[in-house]
This record gives C-alpha cells, sequence and structure tokens, in this order.
C-alpha cells in the first residue's frame, strides 16, 4: 500500500511497461502476505524463546542491543537512500552503476565507524545501563551482529530497486529465519547458554549477510570503480539523513530512557513489550497491503477510495486487535512469556495500541513524503522526536515505563499536526471513528490497574469487553456497508 503512494521512485512498480497481468499481481501479493506472517511467527518465536530461556538482565542486553542496532542502522548511507530511489528508475547504466557502487561504500564506512565505537563502548555501556560491567563482552558479540544486519538490510535495499520481487522476498524470509529463528532453535534443541546464543547469533548474521551479497556482485563488477562523490549529492541528501537521525530519536529513544531511568528488569519487560506491539504493528499493515493488485487495476482517484475505505477498516481492526489483546490476553501471554513479563501489560500495550491509532491516521502521508519533500519529511519528524522526549521525560517521574510509552503517543500527534494537510484529509475520511477509538484507548490506559482508581477486577473486565464488544460490532458494521465499494 504505502509502496502506491510513492508516486515517484517506487522500488515496487507493478504497473511497469508492459505490465505483468492479474496473476503476477495476485502472486506477488501472496509472496508479501505470506512474508509478513513468517516476520510475524519469528518474532513471536523469538520473544518467546528469549524470554523462556534467558534471565531478566540477560533480556535487558538483548534490548540494549536492539537500541544500538537502531542507531548503526541509520547511520548508512547518508541518506542517500531515498536518493538512489527517485533516480534509479531513470538513471542509464552508468549511473545505475554509480548509484549501487556509492551506495555500497557509504553504508560499510559509517556502519563500521559505529561498530568500532560500539565495541570500544560496550564495557562502559554495560556499566552504565545494565549496572554489571560483565556484560561487556555480550555486548561487543551484539554489536559484531547488529553490523552484519544492517549490511544485510542495505543489500536487501538495493535488490528492492532492480531485483524482482520474489527473488527480494525469498531472501527476506531466508536471512530473516538466520537472524532470529536460527540462533533460538539453536540454542533450545542443542542447550547452551547466553553466550552461546549470541555467538551462533553472530555466526547466522554474517551467513545472512553473505545470502544477501551475492546477488549484488554481477552489479558490483559492472560497477568497477564508477561512485559519485557525496559532496556533490550532499545537499540533496542531508535533509534525508538528519530525518533519519530523528527518526531513531522518535521511535528508540524511549528504551534509552528505560536503561537510564529505571533498571534492567524494567527494560527487560519494556523490550518484550515493545517487540509485541510491533507485532501488531506489522500485522495491521498487513491489513491495507492485501489490497495491492486491486489498487493496480485502478485509476488514481479510484485508487485513493479504496485506500479511503480500507484506512477505515485497518483503524477499527487496530482497536478490535487492542480491546482483545488488553481484555483476554493476559493471562495467555503469561502463560507464553511467564508473568514477570507481564504485570505491566494492560497500561503499555493500550498505550501502545493507541500509538497505532495515530499511525494510522499519519503513516500514509508521512510515508508519501518520504522520498518526495525531504523538507516536510523533515518538519514532521522534527516534531514527533521533539515531542516524544519531552512528553516522556514528563511523564515518565508519574507512570514509570508507561509514561514513556505516552510520550511516543503524544510524539505521534505532533507529526499529525505537523503534517495538517494530510492529517485533516484522513480525518475527513475517518470521521468520529478515530476519536471513538482514542476515546476507548485512553479510558481503558485509565482503567487498565484497578489499583490506580481503587476498580475491582470485574470492574476492569467487564469495561474492557465492554469496549472489545463495541468495537467489533462497529468493524463489522463499516466492513458490511464498504464490501462493495472495494
Amino acid at each position: 500500500m504505502r509502496n502506491f503512494l510513492r508516486t515517484e521512485g517506487s522500488p515496487l512498480k507493478l504497473d511497469r511497461p508492459g505490465g505483468q497481468g492479474s496473476g503476477g499481481l495476485m502472486r506477488n501479493t501472496i509472496l508479501m502476505l505470506g512474508g509478513r506472517l513468517f516476520t510475524i511467527f519469528s518474532n513471536l518465536a523469538y520473544l518467546t524463546l528469549s524470554a523462556r530461556l534467558f534471565t531478566v538482565r540477560e533480556v535487558a542486553v538483548l534490548a540494549l542491543l536492539a537500541a544500538v542496532s537502531a542507531l548503526m542502522d541509520v547511520s548508512k548511507g547518508f541518506g542517500l537512500g531515498p536518493v538512489v530511489l527517485k533516480r534509479m528508475p531513470n538513471a542509464s547504466g552508468d549511473e545505475q552503476a554509480s548509484l549501487i557502487s556509492s551506495f555500497l561504500v557509504y553504508s560499510v564506512v559509517p556502519l563500521a565507524a559505529a561498530a568500532m565505537l560500539g565495541l570500544a563502548a560496550s564495557e562502559a555501556l554495560a556499566a552504565t545501563l545494565l549496572d554489571e560491567g560483565r556484560y561487556g563482552g555480550q555486548l561487543a558479540a551484539g554489536i559484531g551482529c547488529a553490523f552484519f544486519i544492517c549490511l544485510t538490510n542495505s543489500n536487501l535495499f538495493l535488490l528492492q530497486t532492480r531485483a524482482r520481487f520474489g527473488l527480494v522476498t525469498g531472501l527476506q524470509l531466508l536471512t530473516q529465519f538466520l537472524q532470529k529463528l536460527c540462533p533460538c532453535l539453536a540454542i533450545w534443541a542443542t542447550g547452551g547458554g547466553f553466550d552461546r546464543f549470541l555467538t551462533v547469533s553472530l555466526a547466522a548474521a554474517a551467513a545472512g549477510w553473505t545470502v544477501s551479497l551475492a546477488p549484488l556482485l554481477g552489479w558490483i563488477w559492472r560497477a568497477g570503480r564508477r561512485w559519485i562523490g557525496l559532496r556533490s549529492v550532499w545537499g540533496e541528501c542531508r535533509q534525508y539523513y538528519l530525518a533519519s537521525l530523528l527518526r531513531y530519536g522518535a521511535t528508540q529513544v524511549d528504551s534509552l530512557m528505560v536503561a537510564f531511568l529505571f533498571d534492567s528488569a524494567a527494560l527487560a519487560v519494556y523490550f518484550i513489550l515493545r517487540r509485541l506491539y510491533s507485532t501488531g504493528v506489522v500485522l495491521i499493515d498487513s491489513f491495507s497491503d492485501a489490497l495491492v493488485p486491486d489498487l493496480a487495476r485502478r485509476t488514481e482517484s479510484a485508487a485513493w477510495l479504496t485506500l479511503q475505505a480500507w484506512n477505515r477498516r485497518a483503524l477499527m481492526a487496530a482497536g478490535l486487535l487492542a480491546a482483545v489483546m488488553v481484555a483476554n490476553g493476559q493471562g495467555a501471554l503469561g502463560l507464553v512469556f511467564g508473568s514477570r513479563y507481564v504485570a505491566d501489560l494492560p497500561l503499555v500495550l493500550l498505550f501502545s495500541m493507541a500509538t497505532v491509532t495515530y499511525l494510522q491516521l499519519c503513516h500514509t502521508q508521512i510515508e508519501s513524503l518520504l522520498f518526495r519533500n525531504a523538507g516536510a519529511n523533515l518538519r514532521i519528524t522534527f516534531s514527533t522526536a521533539v515531542m516524544n522526549a519531552m512528553a516522556g521525560l514528563a511523564l515518565a517521574p508519574w507512570f514509570g515505563p508507561a509514561g514513556l510509552v505516552g510520550g511516543l503517543l503524544c510524539g505521534h500527534l505532533a507529526g499529525v499536526l505537523a503534517g495538517a494537510e494530510g492529517g485533516r484529509r484522513r480525518l475527513a475520511v475517518l470521521g468520529p471513528t478515530a476519536g471513538v477509538l482514542a476515546g476507548l484507548c485512553a479510558v481503558g490506559a485509565l482503567t487498565a490497574q484497578s489499583s490506580t482508581l481503587r476498580l475491582p477486577e470485574w470492574g476492569r473486565t467487564v469495561l474492557l469487553n465492554g469496549a472489545l464488544a463495541a468495537l467489533g460490532w462497529r468493524l463489522a458494521g463499516v466492513i458490511l456497508t464498504e464490501v462493495g465499494d472495494v
């Protein structure tokens, strides 16, 4: 869905000259949805095995590594990625070779520098954020693993610009298996501690990088020494690069604030819940992406009407998922992850799913600006990052880690306001539904912890299941009334 809104330089243009038939579009959609389902399965398996196999302090190490990996990932390319996507479709053979070789060079150099800096600071990070310097060696191994994973992401990004969709999807699934499932399954089947898990993860990440690099070797050979100077494109890359760094602050700084403000146990719980929430986001995005074949066969105006109808249903699905997981999911999740990871589940999860509702309002607008308007992208990202940090620090003393999630919600709301034109269009489409969902999430968040308002357990259960019933009824009505228009 997001790819169709990028009218310039879309990496997956399904309406190429001589285009694909409906069979090819359907095949690509099945591959895409299959990949999303495998991603969800991989995330859940990784979380479950991590929670069961490792101690709380070791899970906190994984959380810190995830934040460091995200920081390393945005350092690659110096913002050249959007420039590659914009120039590649209309570039000549030599220009394409220059773009490919330049992106590879500008990815490896900053990543290597970030990895060396992380290795040098691993002991200090462990002593400061985990209260024990003995985890410095584990952090060093994890940073090496993150280095190979970031390089793999760069390779897959380049493949998306030129390779067939099926090849890219297959490589994504294979590398994801190597990076997530393979280490956990190896430790679960053969035994071994946390150190062995990190060793297997490092080897698997290196193998994934090798697999993703193989299809690029021909391009690298043809590129030779043709590459562009960073100074010549820095003016175009700079705003995208700054926006990427700020987006890191908007999406990852909450984990670092948990590490600074609270103990390692809180960081471990926050890591499990945050990854669980991101899995729900992948599921909701899959609902939107399922209409790719239908959109490809419509005019731009008809596609926009279809997008309007589908976004409303995706928003309702987000609220329904929130109600299901909060009202009835705590016991089941406790059996899966253990009771130590679900103590604050209702409050944190409802705040997170409330964030999803606002993401549904502004996500498409921001994504459509990523590769077309660097200035607007930078403005929205700056507003999101600043509000996230300020609100998170203000709410944390009263609400703990849940206050930092509330800061995320405030940040996304600021992003909606910064992109006011797109926000108004989305609000006009969604009508009062967004307000109802946001209100339900807010009420649920305030009443989720019965000790706060002295609400009995049965009262909380009735309230949340009532919200579930209302959302389900509303979602059914939306689907029945609009299915004929899509």
